[in-house]
């Protein structure tokens, strides 16, 4: 899409060139002869006959009947109606710690000090505070030092293919005197330089920042996070930064993506390391019988979902270690809503922890007390009884696989919650007492993970199932909104009532 391979936080102030306008645009786009196109036919006297003919045709005839000033005009006029904006995304997401403004405006202002001893404050090209969405943008040009190399064997082409070896071209320099007024005495050896430009998005509200990925070492990006920090006046070490297939499901549920591939590892199984599924854009994928044993048997490491963006489809990949691609471009607006989707991923992480993770914490003294204990078919059954109760309470018709995940585990946390609750207090609300028919139908399961989860990892006596359920079930009928917003909204509901985001 663009030879500036990461430009994308500041592509408004460099603009677009007319080649890289010609490849955002579909010749569909010319002849339904928008105003533009309408304007500059008018000018130069074409007909529209020209729209016909092929979109190199067409745009090479309009080039050469106006100056390039106009047709620069022309190019940006055509983009800003029908072209695809912005860039492809290709960042890496890290969480700071404890950020502070001053601190961090502070030092880059002194980044041109002559005394500054930090490289990557020295490499700081540009910076811009974005205040509508409390942001600050870095752009860093990094001077990259290649090998050296001898010139006994490297050659310079020419037009036609004439070919002069670099050490006769030098020793025609030494002769007319080139060197010296380089200041030069003799040439030692040749190196290749070249020089990389990164950018980066710190959201202050946040801590969150996003790096460039693109042609980038994982040295540099760790280094950038690591300097950033500290900029901000930050002691604190940084460590890595890692969604869970609950989260990876969170973000494409509240970004309305439709499923496309999903890619799982931690499996059981120690000998499987890692499994792809790749389907068409609706959640048939993840309904297929094919997958079952790997949402089963591991965890989801990568999505793949399709997300409209403005006029065009935009598949997003959203990887377990906050490596995020996109295949078409977008704007960094598209960047400030992931970043707000990971904000609240942080801030209610607790109730996101997956299903199998909760069991994981109980289960080796679930072996250690059963001999005939089946992982398998415990954790299998348990999921599926938490899955169960989506298609009743959250909406009326059936979610995806995917969604359903996300709600069970949000729904498995929160009862665990209400479990640790005194629920018999008068700060909480009298729920009336329910109907046979208004348990779950696998209350059996849901139950037994509950007692499991007190009696073995909290190493308390278990609640009362019924008490307990009761209050679930007053939450997902009188609090929990439909249609609801996200599926943290149940999370909202349960802490507006119970206080348990603590």
């Amino acid at each position: 899409m663009t030879d500036k391979s990461n430009l994308y936080f500041f592509r408004e102030e460099e603009g677009y060139t007319p080649a890289e306008v010609e490849q955002r645009i579909q010749v569909a786009d010319l002849r339904d002869n928008p105003s533009a196109v309408k304007r500059i036919l008018d000018e130069c006297g074409i007909s529209d006959e020209l729209l016909e003919k092929s979109k190199d045709d067409i745009l090479g005839q309009i080039q050469r009947e106006v100056d390039t000033g106009r047709y620069e005009q022309f190019m940006d006029e055509l983009l800003e109606d029908r072209g695809e904006k912005g860039d492809r995304v290709n960042v890496q997401v890290y969480k700071l710690i404890d950020i502070e403004r001053e601190e961090l405006q502070s030092t880059i202002e002194n980044a041109d000090s002559d005394d500054t001893t930090d490289y990557l404050l020295r490499n700081l090209d540009y910076s811009k505070e974005r205040k509508s969405i409390n942001a600050i943008d870095f752009k860093f040009k990094i001077s990259d030092i290649g090998d050296y190399f001898s010139g006994d064997n490297v050659e310079v082409v020419g037009d036609q293919d004439k070919v002069v070896m670099v050490s006769e071209l030098m020793e025609l320099s030494e002769q007319k005197g080139v060197f010296d007024d380089l200041d030069i005495d003799s040439i030692n050896a040749f190196r290749e330089r070249s020089e990389l430009i990164v950018e980066a998005r710190l959201y202050l509200d946040y801590n969150l920042l996003f790096v460039s990925n693109r042609e980038i070492w994982d040295r540099l990006q760790t280094e950038i996070r690591d300097h950033v920090n500290k900029w901000g006046g930050s002691s604190a070490p940084v460590g890595s930064f890692n969604l869970r297939e609950t989260e990876l499901l969170y973000i494409q549920n509240v970004m309305g993506g439709d499923n496309s591939g999903l890619d799982f590892g931690d499996f059981l199984d120690g000998n499987l390391s890692t499994a792809k599924y790749r389907g068409p854009r609706q959640e048939s994928l993840t309904l297929s019988p094919v997958l079952r044993p790997a949402q089963h048997e591991g965890q989801i490491t990568q999505v793949r979902f399709y997300r409209q963006y403005e006029s065009w489809p935009v598949q997003v990949r959203v990887h377990g270690d906050g490596h995020i691609t996109t295949t078409k471009p977008t704007r960094p607006d598209f960047i400030d809503e992931i970043a707000t989707h990971i904000d609240q991923i942080l801030q209610w992480q607790k109730y996101l922890t997956p299903i199998d993770d909760l069991i994981s914490e109980y289960k080796a003294l679930k072996q250690r007390n059963s001999s005939h204990f089946n992982e398998r078919s415990y954790r299998k059954t348990r999921k599926n009884a938490f899955k169960s109760l989506i298609d009743e309470y959250v909406v009326s018709e059936s979610y995806g696989e995917s969604e359903k995940q996300v709600y069970a585990s949000i729904i498995a946390n929160v009862i665990l919650d209400l479990g640790k609750l005194g629920l018999s207090d008068s700060a909480y609300p009298d729920p009336p007492s329910l109907d046979v028919g208004d348990f779950p139908d696998d209350q059996r399961e849901i139950k037994s993970f509950i007692d499991d989860y007190f009696t073995l990892k909290l190493e308390e006596a278990p609640p009362d199932f019924e008490e307990v359920w009761e209050h679930m079930h007053y939450i997902l009928t009188k609090e929990f909104t439909q249609p609801d917003d996200t599926p943290l909204d149940i999370v909202m509901a349960a802490d507006q009532k119970y206080n348990i985001h603590t």
